[in-house]
């Protein structure tokens, strides 16, 4: 039933991972992929990328961005790491237009952490980045708080029975 397999932890090797696994795992982080929308097929870069770059064998009508629904359209010069999956998807005529495009501005509130805050002022991350990251992370009203932060009951000891 299933598949199976039997392994064992050879001398000097300090992987908990059979050899397979680590070493799939270690392909994975060493891959780009790009997972195109219309055709379900999977682009694979074995070095970091820009968008353009990407998109150059594609027709105009194509974006990129994290997640399979055209939320967010990375931008041109957006620079793809290894070991992330990215989607390109068409854009149609009627989708959206840029900020820049129509002059408007938008505001938007992000909750970061001090890390996060830190490494956007010291120009690690751009605000970008830091935007797309956002939408990636699910709602967590307490990320970014500390166990040991969180509001608890000042509870009084009641006194057990015989006097």
């Amino acid at each position: 039933m299933g598949n199976c397999f039997q392994w064992h932890n050879h001398k000097g090797s300090s992987s908990p991972l059979p050899p397979t696994a680590s070493s799939a795992t270690a392909r994975h982080r060493k891959v780009l992929r790009v997972v195109n929308t219309v055709d379900s097929k999977i682009l694979e870069y074995t070095r970091p990328m820009l968008v353009k770059d990407v998109l150059i064998n594609f027709s105009a009508g194509f974006s990129i961005g994290l997640s399979e629904k055209p939320l967010t359209v990375l931008p041109q010069n957006y620079k793809l790491k290894m070991g992330n999956v990215y989607y390109l998807f068409p854009v149609s005529s009627t989708g959206r237009t840029s900020a820049a495009a129509d002059g408007t501005t938008k505001r938007i509130k992000l909750i970061i952490t001090k890390k996060e805050l830190q490494e956007l002022l010291s120009n690690k991350i751009s605000v970008e980045e830091m935007c797309l990251l956002g939408m990636n992370k699910k709602d967590n009203p307490w990320r970014g708080v500390s166990s040991l932060s969180r509001w608890r009951p000042a509870l009084q000891s009641i006194p057990e029975g015989i006097e």
